[in-house]
């Protein structure tokens, strides 16, 4: 079914490994051995993989990834990657929708987003955008204004390239926020170490008060 769907004489594997992937340069998927998720799940596993296969420029990725000095594909653009690629391979395959969400309702049943009684809105956002992609049909995952328009712009990327923009975008995105909190930080401690001084001089104060009254008094 693999090689059918990616039209492609792809390797495929069953092995221990915790989750489905596709090795771009060499060309190998790789599925796990899961017990008791059901064929609809595989199908899904599958599908998605096909998706990597049909649709990355590995080329583009290497070289991109090589000229920032990154080892191994960071988890941030390979969420955004599963948003496009899982998206265009549903509409290659129309028959694959309804694959997908009955699998991922099973997903959803064995709890393999680790996420029951788990407060959703509390998560990162990177987290929240990947739930939000898999199983936001399932179940409400709450994403603010910006955070929406940002995975709607990842659902609608056609290419690889697009992916790479979108995570540059991210890491701007998330410097910024870290910067902004690190200064409002700092401007925190300023305060309270302006007003630990301030106490200090008055706390000084007070005494030079009271020994001067002492004084008097003598």
């Amino acid at each position: 079914v693999a090689r059918l769907l990616s039209r492609e004489n792809i390797i495929v594997t069953h092995c221990e490994v915790p989750t489905a992937s596709f090795d771009l340069k060499n060309r190998v998927m790789r599925l796990p051995l899961w017990k008791d998720f059901g064929k609809v799940v595989y199908d899904m596993l599958i599908a998605h993989e096909v998706g990597h296969a049909l649709f990355d420029d590995f080329p583009l990725i290497e070289e991109y990834l090589k000229n920032k000095n990154i080892s191994g594909i960071p988890a941030v653009l390979n969420i955004i990657d599963d948003i496009r690629i899982e998206r265009r391979i549903q509409d290659k395959y129309p028959s694959l929708p309804k694959i997908f969400l009955a699998a991922y309702r099973v997903l959803v049943e064995k709890d393999i987003f680790g996420i029951k009684d788990t407060d959703i809105s509390k998560m990162e956002f990177i987290d929240r955008l990947n739930i939000h992609a898999k199983i936001g049909k399932i179940i409400d995952v709450p994403l603010n204004d910006e955070e929406l328009d940002f995975f709607n712009r990842c659902y609608a990327s056609k290419t690889t390239q697009d992916v790479i923009d979108l995570f540059e975008e991210f890491n701007k995105f998330e410097k910024n926020e870290e910067n902004q909190e690190n200064q409002e930080s700092d401007s925190e401690e300023n305060s309270e170490e302006n007003q630990s001084s301030n106490e200090q001089a008055d706390s000084a104060g007070d005494s030079e008060e009271n020994g001067y009254d002492n004084f008097d008094e003598n």
